[in-house]
């Protein structure tokens, strides 16, 4: 007996909505995500921390980082106290205007050779 022969039919097949659906779908994830901030200095917290208040005012911190030292002091008085203090022990003058100008500084990350400069 003979086969039946089936009718070959065109294979081919419309692609351009499922196209158009997945460059919406494209265009939307690249364009609601949020890149990755960098930080400027990556550091690392110490492996014992406490949480106590700091106060308000009058205190220093310090950031070590790659091999940097960032130091700051809150408070104009205790800052012109620090400076004068480095002025003294690395043999270093400061005119008025220059302690006024470290009075208004929030941070330093510089040597002490170049201290005078800022």
């Amino acid at each position: 007996m003979a086969r039946a022969k089936v009718s070959r039919k065109s294979t081919s097949i419309d692609m351009t909505a499922m196209c158009d659906v997945a460059f919406l779908l494209l265009t939307f994830f690249i364009l609601s995500a949020k890149p990755k901030v960098q930080d400027p200095l990556p550091t690392d917290i110490p492996a014992s921390t406490t949480i106590e208040a700091l106060p308000e005012s009058d205190f220093s911190t310090m950031l070590v980082a790659q091999g940097k030292v960032f130091f700051s002091v809150e408070g104009a008085d205790v800052r012109l106290e620090t400076l004068k203090g480095m002025a003294a022990q690395y043999n270093l003058t400061f005119t008025p205007d220059e302690e006024k100008a470290f009075q208004s500084l929030d941070a330093v990350g510089v040597s002490i050779v170049s201290l005078k400069a800022i």
